[in-house]
């Protein structure tokens, strides 16, 4: 036999182990990257919250049958709103599409696409005096397209072109002490309706957050555009809309003059436009005292103090609500 077709074959015979081995150890990383960034969300945006609340709506198994009611807005619905509360009071399906940093026009969009897929009955927007500012608040959201693209698309195709693996796998190691902590302000721990409850205990409160020193903007020129916008829309769809403007810490209203005269005047002025629109308001510090210790910072109630102003906020609606102003006390240590 002639040695050199010998050699030539057993090179040929290693070549094709090699390539094997190498296709299967590729196979196998792939595999497990995907397995590993799974629960991580498509970087439509890089707002992690709204990536991750577009694959909580992806789960959800619409029901044509059954209006939904949308809680809408920033992290003021998102921490500060509690859905499941409102779903177990009202018998009803909720769900909540807050988003951090989202504001009203955004808000809008995102509802849009939603009730798209599924009859829609109510509107709750959740908002701050912060937020009611002339320039847009936020600017991210994805096409009409690529949303429902995302929302067909087979499991493990969707929402590909948008992943990012790197940054997948660099969330999902930091999951367990961030985003997946109910004691951490970035927690996204979806209850069943998509709300998340902020269970920061006293000695991890951040002063940045309780004690803030940017400067909020004054001008109002336009500063309602967006939510009397929000509200034509709805209510010509013959939809329920509903804004409600929730409490702020005693400490930041005493120590912040310009922040206490801004949130009074944004609650007057959304008093007197949502009137004009036939829409309700609900002032939650008009109808409750909170103590601080119900917050996680200055304008994010924690886990106690949002189910005290949900609770409130169902009982002004059946007309139950108390005739006097009433105290919630929760149970941290007093700052």
């Amino acid at each position: 036999m002639n040695s050199s077709i010998t050699n030539s074959e057993a090179q040929r015979r290693l070549v094709r182990r090699y390539l094997a081995s190498f296709v299967a150890v590729v196979s196998v990383l792939s595999a497990l990257t995907l397995w590993l960034v799974l629960p991580i969300a498509p970087q439509f945006t890089g707002n992690a919250s709204f990536d991750q609340k577009m694959m909580f709506v992806r789960a959800m198994r619409p029901d044509g049958q059954q209006k939904l009611s949308l809680v809408v807005g920033s992290s003021m619905a998102l921490n500060n709103v509690d859905s499941d509360l409102l779903a177990a009071a009202y018998h009803k399906p909720f769900l909540n599409l807050g988003v951090w940093g989202m504001g009203a026009g955004d808000a809008q969009a995102l509802a849009d696409e939603v009730a798209m897929r599924q009859p829609v009955d109510e509107i709750i927007l959740a908002t701050q005096f912060f937020e009611l500012r002339d320039e847009a608040l936020t600017g991210f959201r994805i096409s009409s397209a690529a949303f429902e693209q995302y929302m067909q698309a087979p499991f493990l195709l969707a929402g590909l072109s948008y992943r990012d693996f790197y940054d997948s796998l660099r969330m999902r190691q930091r999951w367990k002490k961030q985003s997946g902590n109910a004691q951490s302000y970035v927690s996204l721990r979806f209850t069943p309706t998509g709300a998340v409850r902020l269970d920061v205990p006293p000695d991890r409160i951040d002063q940045a957050r309780w004690d803030p020193k940017q400067d909020f903007p004054q001008a109002c020129e336009h500063c309602m555009d967006e939510v009397e916008a929000m509200c034509r829309v709805w209510h010509a769809r013959g939809v329920n809309f509903t804004v409600i403007m929730p409490p702020l810490t005693h400490w930041v209203r005493g120590a912040r003059a310009d922040v206490a005269s801004l949130y009074a005047d944004r609650k007057a002025r959304l008093k007197t436009s949502l009137a004009q629109c036939n829409a309700t308001f609900f002032d939650a510090d008009e109808w409750a005292d909170f103590d601080d210790n119900c917050f996680a910072d200055f304008a994010h109630l924690n886990g106690e103090g949002m189910t005290y102003m949900t609770g409130l906020f169902a009982d002004w609606r059946a007309g139950k609500g108390a005739t006097a102003r009433v105290k919630f006390t929760c149970d941290g240590k007093a700052r």
